[in-house]
């Protein structure tokens, strides 16, 4: 591995390494927000403090999942690449040119 490929893939490790899963988190959020808006307009529902306390906890949850799944599938990703550096010595660079 040689110049922009090494520093490629040196970019790619430290990305999924600081990764926070806040993407997937916030894309989570994002999808409960719109479900529960779609869920209160058709059911015709009144809006009451314990509806409100309740898209709260749903909100709150979905972005902690979001996030959970975003570090697991950052550390997956990263656990892959490494263990193709060191398998793969094409990859990693100390294979014969």
């Amino acid at each position: 591995m040689f110049g922009s490929d090494a520093e490629a893939m040196t970019q790619r490790v430290n990305a999924l390494y600081s990764d926070c899963g806040c993407e997937i988190g916030g894309a989570a959020v994002l999808l409960a927000m719109v479900s529960l808006a779609a869920w209160w307009v058709w059911s015709g529902t009144q809006l009451s403090l314990t509806i409100v306390v309740w898209a709260l906890l749903v909100l709150v949850a979905a972005g902690l999942t979001g996030k959970g799944i975003g570090l697991i599938r950052s550390r997956v990703l990263l656990m892959r690449v490494l263990g193709r550096l060191e398998v793969d010595p094409a990859v990693s660079g100390r294979g014969k040119s």
